[in-house]
C-alpha cells in the first residue's frame, strides 16, 4: 500500500521549471567585411510570462548589430530589442495580453551582425548578461543562458612564416644556414621574430649565429637555438620565390654521418605594435645531411625542408 501511495505522489507531483536561453550557433568563424546572423534560443518545459537580458558584445569590438527580428514565439506579446550605446543590446519579451510563451523550444530573436573591414582577426563575445524570467504568476524563476564566440579572420589573402634551407657538409667542416622570413601580406609589417631551432647535436653543433637583420641576440644550446630581432621590417617577401627576407645565419659544424632535421619548435611573430599577429603562419624546416670525409658526395645545398602551419 506504501509503495502504490509513493508511484501516485510521484506521478502527480509538478514537474520542475526548466528554462534555458543561448546564442546558436555557439561558435562562428567570420571574415572580416561580412554580416553573420545569430539566434536567440528559447527552450522551456512550461509555459512562462517573460524574460530578459543584457548581451554585450564588447566595448572594444567594432562588431556591429545590424538588426533584431522578434520571432513567431514571441508574436503577440511585448517585446523589445534596444541597443544602450555601450555595445550592450537589452533584449526582453512578455506575455502581455497573451497567455503567455508556450513550452517549447525556437528561436525568439534573429540577430544581424556586420564585421567591418577593420575589425582585427581573433576572438570576439556575445556574452549575455542579467537574465531574469518569470513564470505564468509573475514570479522570478531560475533560468541559464549562455552566449557565442565570433572568430573573424583576416579578409586579406596571404601567408607569413619563416623558412630554412636543406643543406649538406662533411664531418669536421661548417655549413652556412640562412634563416629566411616570407611576408605577402600587403598591409602587413613583420616587424618582430622569435624561433628556436631545434637539431640532432650528434649529427651536426652549432658554431656561430650571426643576426642580419634588425636588432637581434642569439642563444645556442647542444641542441637548439634561440634567435629574437626586432625591427625586423619584413614586406612583401617570399622565400620560395627566392625574395625572402635574410634574417640570420647559423652556422653548423658536422659532426657524425647521417640526416638532422632543422625544426622549428616555437615561433612568434611580431607586429610593429609588438603584438602576435593573429595570422596563419606556415614555417618550412630545413635538414643538414652530413657525409664523412672519406665519402666522394661534395657539400653544397637545396631548397626548403618540410612544411608546419601554426596560428600565432
Amino acid at each position: 500500500m506504501k509503495l502504490h501511495l509513493l508511484i501516485l505522489a510521484i506521478i502527480i507531483l509538478p514537474s520542475a521549471f526548466a528554462v534555458s536561453i543561448a546564442v546558436v550557433p555557439s561558435s562562428q568563424t567570420i571574415t572580416a567585411g561580412e554580416t553573420f546572423t545569430a539566434d536567440i534560443v528559447l527552450d522551456n518545459n512550461e509555459t512562462i510570462w517573460g524574460f530578459s537580458f543584457k548581451l554585450h558584445e564588447g566595448i572594444a569590438s567594432d562588431i556591429e548589430l545590424l538588426s533584431a527580428e522578434p520571432q513567431p514565439r514571441i508574436e503577440g506579446g511585448l517585446n523589445s530589442a534596444a541597443e544602450n550605446g555601450n555595445k550592450v543590446t537589452v533584449f526582453s519579451a512578455f506575455a502581455g495580453t497573451t497567455p503567455g510563451i508556450a513550452e517549447g523550444t525556437g528561436a525568439v530573436y534573429k540577430l544581424v551582425y556586420s564585421v567591418p573591414e577593420s575589425v582585427p582577426a581573433g576572438q570576439h563575445f556575445l556574452d549575455p548578461q542579467e537574465l531574469y524570467v518569470s513564470n505564468s504568476q509573475g514570479a522570478s524563476i531560475q533560468a541559464t543562458i549562455t552566449g557565442a564566440t565570433i572568430n573573424v579572420q583576416s579578409s586579406e589573402q596571404g601567408y607569413m612564416g619563416l623558412w630554412l634551407p636543406d643543406v649538406s657538409t662533411k664531418t669536421g667542416k661548417t655549413v652556412e644556414v640562412t634563416l629566411c622570413a616570407t611576408n605577402t601580406y600587403t598591409t602587413k609589417t613583420l616587424k618582430g621574430i622569435e624561433a628556436v631551432i631545434t637539431h640532432n647535436s650528434a649529427i651536426a653543433e652549432v658554431q656561430n649565429v650571426q643576426v642580419i637583420e634588425g636588432a637581434g641576440s642569439s642563444s645556442i644550446k647542444k641542441s637548439s637555438t634561440q634567435i629574437t630581432t626586432i625591427g625586423a621590417a619584413v614586406k612583401d617577401a617570399d622565400c620560395d620565390k627566392n625574395s625572402g627576407k635574410a634574417i640570420a645565419k647559423i652556422t653548423y659544424e658536422g659532426v657524425s654521418a647521417g640526416t638532422t632535421t632543422l625544426t622549428f619548435s616555437a615561433v612568434e611573430l611580431l607586429d610593429d605594435k609588438g603584438q602576435l599577429f593573429s595570422l596563419q603562419t606556415t614555417n618550412t624546416n630545413g635538414k643538414i645531411s652530413v657525409t664523412s670525409q672519406s665519402s666522394s658526395s661534395g657539400s653544397g645545398s637545396g631548397g626548403g625542408g618540410s612544411k608546419s602551419t601554426t596560428k600565432d
